[in-house]
């Protein structure tokens, strides 16, 4: 996926660290990501956005490249070192990454009120949630993260997550071919 990534979008192979954020939909785009980018230190960050129409803006030094739909959010996944929603499902697969996960819910309580979440969401998110994006930034920059609360959720929501998953399955599969013989 890294080398996919690199050939559609080849001014973000550098030695920059990506934040991606994959914001749920929304019936009304509440937020303007243009705004967003001010905040974020692009000598150190390339931010990827992933919006729930497939639509995918990448910011390079500041730069903004918007393309279509060359990936799926679960692939960008891969390429992100930090991932960033809101209230979308996609925090399940992005847990299993073992990358931090942060939330940025600046419309929580507007979000809350209309549609809610199936979960308690500022007790079992498995990261950090805030409402100011220049939170999102200092948090990452301090590399500030609580990797037991990942895998706290984990473990609660993300069945069979363990390790040697593969060995395990290769095993199974091998034993299996023994009694057919």
């Amino acid at each position: 996926v890294t080398e996919k990534f690199h050939n559609v979008y080849p001014q973000a192979k550098n030695q920059k660290k990506n934040i991606l954020y994959c914001p749920t939909k929304r019936k009304e785009m509440q937020f303007k990501i243009d705004d967003m980018v001010g905040d974020i230190p692009f000598e150190k960050y390339n931010f990827i956005v992933k919006l729930h129409d497939g639509t995918e803006i990448i910011y390079v030094d500041n730069k903004k490249i918007e393309k279509g739909k060359s990936f799926i959010g679960l692939e960008l996944l891969h390429v992100a070192d930090f991932i960033l929603t809101d209230y979308s499902a996609i925090v399940f697969e992005a847990a299993i990454t073992q990358k931090p996960i942060y939330f940025y819910a600046f419309d929580y309580d507007t979000y809350m009120h209309n549609r809610g979440t199936y979960i308690n969401y500022e007790k079992e998110m498995p990261g950090p949630i805030c409402k100011q994006w220049k939170e999102v930034v200092e948090l990452i920059e301090n590399n500030d993260y609580d990797k037991q609360k990942e895998i706290d959720f984990c473990h609660k929501y993300i069945e069979n997550l363990e390790e040697n998953a593969t060995k395990r399955l290769v095993n199974l599969i091998l034993e299996n071919m023994k009694y057919k013989e």
